[in-house]
């Protein structure tokens, strides 16, 4: 015979809906999508209270015990919802399903860039790997259910502003984000931080530190390819320079930016390659080509 615990468990794999069982200090507890609705976000929450589970829609903030989330997803009478309870057997045990841990910023819109974008930041053109996006930020409240429980929510909210989005080089997934305010210091790597390489339509590279700078240098050098090493000190890491004519590095004028100069220097000798050395003025790449334009 199907024990309590077990009600809900077998009722929810019955109904074919995925769910996660676990155990917490108040006892035992349930997180799944809910039955009645498309559920992007697992909203159902139930806990095993005394001898029975109570669950708890927190999109909607009703709830109720097992007998009446069986009545609402099948639409069946009572005598008939009790038969389909206990029709359900027993559970198969295995949680169906997995909540990997939320990213805590994403990116939920890509779009190109637009006349303000190009007003901001001085520029022209953007290189086609840099584009602009809707970034969202995760945030977690705390509220009280309808049974006095405390529970977390997590939720996006959207921020004002768009960022600049550097595209990974053949997937074309987001890998690393800076607000489009060049003031503003937010900013932020979404993938494994390492040097990419973008190509364009000639065979000479051009090799910078990061996104501010590839934007710099596309527009400075529209047809060249760009080598972003997504910090001075992956100099070392930066592959593929034998596929060009020529390398041109335009690191930072600081002193890890000369380091790296020395690094990218002696991996173009070692293997035949033409190297020029384009300090900067003034900090960086981006810095000059402001300066430039006044």
């Amino acid at each position: 015979m199907m024990e309590r615990i077990e009600e809900l468990p077998a009722v929810l794999e019955k109904l074919e809906v995925p769910y996660y069982m676990g155990h917490s200090e108040r006892g035992p507890y349930i997180l799944a999508h809910v039955p009645w609705r498309k559920d992007t976000e697992p909203s159902l929450i139930a806990h095993f209270k005394g001898d029975r589970w109570v669950w708890y829609d927190a999109a909607e903030g009703t709830g109720g015990t097992t007998l009446s989330l069986v009545i609402r997803a099948t639409g069946l009478g009572k005598k008939e919802a009790l038969k389909f309870i206990q029709s359900a057997g027993r559970p198969s045990g295995i949680c169906r399903l997995s909540f990997p841990r939320k990213p805590k910023v994403r990116v939920s819109e890509i779009y190109d860039p637009d006349e303000r974008a190009l007003k901001i930041w001085g520029v022209e053109r953007f290189p086609p790997f840099i584009k602009l996006g809707v970034v969202e930020r995760l945030r977690t409240v705390e509220k009280i259910d309808k049974n006095g429980e405390k529970i977390r929510l997590s939720h996006y909210r959207r921020e004002s502003l768009p960022y600049l989005v550097m595209l990974d080089e053949e997937l074309k997934t987001p890998v690393y984000i800076r607000h489009i305010i060049p003031d503003n210091g937010r900013k932020l790597s979404l993938a494994e931080v390492r040097p990419r390489i973008y190509r364009g339509e000639e065979r000479i590279l051009v090799v910078v530190e990061g996104l501010t700078d590839a934007l710099a240098a596309h527009s400075l050098y529209p047809e060249c390819s760009i080598m972003v090493l997504g910090g001075a000190g992956l100099a070392r890491r930066a592959a593929g320079l034998e596929e060009f004519e020529g390398v041109v590095c335009a690191t930072d004028s600081d002193r890890a930016g000369e380091e790296a100069a020395e690094v990218i220097k002696r991996k173009c000798d070692e293997r035949g390659i033409p190297f020029f050395r384009l300090r900067p003025e003034n900090k960086d790449l981006m810095e000059d080509l402001r300066c430039r334009l006044g």
